[in-house]
């Protein structure tokens, strides 16, 4: 017998395992033409033989848009599982260091959400009521979090204490033991946070916009606010994606959310942060609360010194993300690529020039008032993310 066949034959016990279910979702077709057609301008190329033409910087700029365009579309074409949901649940209950959360608080906390989603155009995965699906996700997902017989939810830990220290690659920090033991964790949940934080983030940035300057019951006049909106989404494009024409509707909406919650009002050309009940303005906050957290530590890193271009800057980062994560509990903050795409971001707007150093060396140099922007506009509304000084 081929040894492929005996294979399969011996892994028939997986095929009796539930790993979830599959949606398949085909969306509206998207013309590439009509799209390109009034932000590229052919005829400056069209009678050059294509072998002697390069594409201009329009033409450039427009087939990123379109790609932006279709990725902003499959985002929100996309199924949300009940377990993403779940899952910002949990995480809000490990960054105050709870392990263990009630069956029954965590329906009402996901029904809520459910219904926060749908209000801003996301389709939940929903059949049947949210209890069932819930403690269906929570089945699939054992090896995670798993519900005790007292209908009381127990978050895993995936990295045991007396587990062997994690080897990291060459240039990559070395965490402690304390770390690992928690982040894993919070990593794994922060996973599948990411598969529905999409559709949250455009009022979450609002929020941050809101909270960096004033306070509870406190006026912000619409233009200032967008104007911290715009300065926030641009910060952030490394890790969401944004339309690049889409800066105003992406505002309206977040703003909208926040409206209609009753947390914020907008009276004669002002934003009023009311704050009645503050639910879902906390939500939001946390959500942003790893990617505030790196973000500060990357501005404040890269404003203490110059460095070299030779990828120490990120383990100094990383460095300072983890003296951190432990009194905000976000130690999801850890986790490699945001930190990359802080330092990318950092770069593209001007924050942190490339100078030209001996040899061939690059130095990375900081402009120390840009660097103060950034971290005012990330120094409230986030507990356990003190802003750093310069």
């Amino acid at each position: 017998m081929n040894s492929n066949l005996q294979g399969l034959l011996k892994a028939t016990s997986i095929l009796k395992e539930k790993f979830g279910d599959i949606r398949i979702h085909v969306g509206d077709p998207i013309s590439a033409r009509s799209f390109l057609l009034p932000r590229v301008e052919r005829h400056l190329t069209a009678s050059v033989p294509s072998h002697l033409t390069s594409l201009l910087k329009s033409e450039l700029s427009a087939c990123e848009a379109l790609g932006l365009h279709v990725l902003h579309k499959i985002q929100m074409g996309s199924l949300t599982s009940i377990w993403s949901i779940v899952c910002i649940q949990l995480m809000q209950a490990l960054w105050k260091g709870q392990w263990m959360v009630p069956l029954r608080g965590l329906v009402e906390d996901v029904s809520w959400l459910v219904g926060i989603f749908q209000k801003v155009g996301g389709e939940v995965a929903l059949e049947g009521p949210v209890e069932d699906a819930v403690r269906h996700s929570l089945e699939v997902h054992r090896q995670v979090a798993w519900l005790g017989t007292d209908d009381v939810i127990h978050i895993q830990q995936v990295h045991q204490p007396n587990q062997q220290s994690l080897h990291l690659p060459q240039k990559m920090a070395t965490l402690s033991n304390g770390t690992i033991e928690n982040a894993v964790t919070h990593l794994m949940l922060q996973h599948y946070v990411n598969q529905s934080l999409h559709l949250l983030i455009r009022p979450a940035l609002v929020a941050q916009a809101l909270v960096s300057r004033v306070s509870c019951n406190a006026v912000c006049p619409i233009e200032e606010l967008q104007s911290r909106f715009f300065f926030l989404r641009s910060l952030l494009s490394n890790d969401f994606i944004f339309e690049k024409e889409a800066g105003g509707k992406d505002f309206m909406e977040g703003l909208s959310l926040l409206t209609w919650s009753g947390e914020v009002s907008f009276v004669q050309g002002s934003v009023h942060h009311v704050g009645r009940g503050n639910k879902l303005m906390s939500l939001l906050l946390s959500l942003l609360k790893p990617f505030v957290i790196t973000y500060s530590c990357a501005a404040e890193i890269l404003a203490s010194q110059e460095w070299l271009d030779n990828g120490e800057v990120v383990l100094a980062i990383q460095g300072r993300v983890e003296r951190l994560v432990a009194s905000s509990g976000a130690y999801s903050a850890l986790s490699l690529d945001p930190t990359r795409h802080a330092l990318r971001s950092l770069l593209k707007l001007g924050m942190v020039e490339k100078k030209k150093g001996m040899g061939d060396q690059t130095i990375l140099s900081p402009n120390q008032e840009k660097m103060q922007t950034v971290l005012q506009e990330l120094s409230r509304g986030n507990e356990g993310v003190p802003r750093p000084k310069l």
